[in-house]
């Protein structure tokens, strides 16, 4: 896990009036809530006269080491979206795509808490997936073709036999690096829905844009289609907005 550990430990002995000679001591990680170790220890009672002894750090053995990694980032094989057994694999997988739909935040009661989720479908060569963020990474900052890559996911098969990806407690999602690029296209159709317009250019691409960016009315723009503007977008989504300088 980047930057290490983050360990807290606590011990627990028997009720008061009762012995306390022994209790169990537990180590957990602070970030993922996960349980390392628990040990029996027995209390020792230091009076004035007592003498305190200092020892070498605990060293832990590869193995301990390996298998604590394990607990704080489980291993995530890396496998082809057109893999014919996909949804029949136990462990967790790592993809890589493009992000074709997204919706928007739900959220849904588990153990009496309220957990957002995000629904999207990455598409990984010629296949399709249905994925799932739930709680953190549902909130993460993603758009419509991103480029992604999505590690620690378990796979499932719903009720009603179609296959789906769900996060785990241990997914990251990484982005690719988004490039700003400045366009000028010719505006020949305008969809308009809640928050945001759809432009629609000649050559039938489509580029999404927030509806209080565009200076105007729509109907103002549509009076004036076919029209050309000069944009700045990110995978097609629009980040600035103004009509092209005429010759």
């Amino acid at each position: 896990m980047t930057g290490g550990m983050i360990l807290s430990g606590d011990c627990r002995s028997d009720s008061p009036c009762h012995c306390a000679n022994y209790g169990t001591y537990s180590l957990i990680e602070d970030r993922i809530n996960k349980v390392l170790d628990l040990q029996l220890v027995q209390n020792i009672y230091f009076g004035r006269s007592s003498c305190k002894f200092r020892a070498a750090p605990l060293a832990l053995t590869a193995q301990d080491e390996k298998a604590a990694k394990e607990a704080l980032c489980p291993p995530s094989q890396h496998v082809p979206c057109d893999e014919a057994d996909i949804f029949a694999r136990g462990d967790y997988l790592s993809l890589q795509g493009r992000v074709e739909k997204i919706q928007a935040v739900r959220m849904t009661e588990v153990c009496g808490n309220r957990v957002p989720i995000l629904d999207l479908s990455l598409r990984c060569g010629q296949t399709v997936l249905d994925v799932s963020l739930w709680r953190d990474e549902a909130v993460s900052e993603l758009y419509l073709r991103d480029e992604v890559e999505l590690t620690r996911l378990k796979a499932f098969i719903c009720d009603g036999g179609r296959g789906k990806l769900n996060s785990s407690s241990y997914t990251t999602v990484k982005t690719a690096e988004r490039e700003v690029v400045t366009e000028v296209i010719e505006v020949v159709g305008v969809c308009e829905d809640h928050n945001s317009l759809t432009l629609l250019c000649g050559n039938f691409e489509e580029f999404t844009i927030p509806a209080t960016m565009f200076p105007g009315s729509v109907d103002e723009l549509i009076a004036t289609l076919p029209t050309t503007l000069q944009i700045k977008h990110i995978n097609k989504r629009v980040l600035n907005i103004g009509f092209a300088q005429k010759d």
